[in-house]
């Protein structure tokens, strides 16, 4: 599945998360659109995506480095067919029996563990990444948050907030800001195709990068 779109990149510069041999870093936000962010990370040479409805999916694998390997044992059951290493990286899933609405997610990363919301009462937020590594990811869901209800809320420190006004227009469900990094929208009556498109980036936060710019964003997930 491909995407090409204009983006806003938020880039959170040196965040690193140690996991034994294995470091999280270069966290970045995309926004196309009117859709909600997805956040990509790098886990040493192997890039992962975090999407706005809170799947963790890898990057396409013709464009990773290193042998690669898949499940494929007659007792693999859920993890049959997907990628098991990279190179010296190994990838593990969710499988055992009360693992539930995680079965067949990904579980480890080399030694960076993933975990998911799956409890009872996390209403539409069940399903999706609850963690990587050490780092939280947090979504909307309370019963009055409306346009931004299953969308990021946020990723480690940095908080996410989206246009929610009853006067927004065609701003609803659009990123508002990212930590202090506001942005604004084309909005008024005359702006025709404009509608909609970014119209300035402003403030900051520290180790947050905000640019416009075009990028191709391949996923290969098993989980769609």
């Amino acid at each position: 599945m491909k995407f090409k779109k204009t983006l806003i990149i938020a880039a959170l510069l040196g965040m690193q998360l140690m996991a034994r041999s294995q470091t999280i870093s270069d966290l970045h936000f995309f926004i196309p659109g009117k859709a909600t962010a997805y956040a990509r990370m790098n886990v040493d040479d192997i890039t992962l995506y975090l999407s706005g409805n809170g799947k963790i999916s890898l990057d396409d694998v013709q464009e990773l480095n290193g042998d690669i390997d898949y499940y494929d044992g007659l007792n693999d059951g859920v993890k049959r067919g997907k990628l098991k290493s990279i190179g010296s990286m190994w990838i593990d899933y969710y499988d055992g029996l009360n693992d539930g609405s995680k079965t067949g997610k990904i579980k480890s990363v080399g030694n960076i563990r993933f975990d998911y919301y799956d409890g009872l009462n996390d209403g539409p937020k069940r399903g999706k990444v609850k963690s990587v590594g050490s780092m939280s990811v947090d979504y909307y869901d309370g019963l009055n948050d409306g346009v931004k209800t299953e969308k990021l809320k946020s990723v480690g420190d940095t908080q996410i907030k989206y246009y929610d006004g009853l006067n927004d227009g065609v701003k609803a469900g659009l990123i508002k800001a990212i930590g202090g990094t506001q942005i604004q929208y084309y909005d008024g009556l005359n702006d025709g195709i404009k509608a909609g498109k970014v119209k300035s980036v402003t403030g900051s936060s520290p180790g947050i990068k905000v640019s416009v710019g075009q990028f191709n964003l391949n996923i290969n997930s098993k989980e769609e």
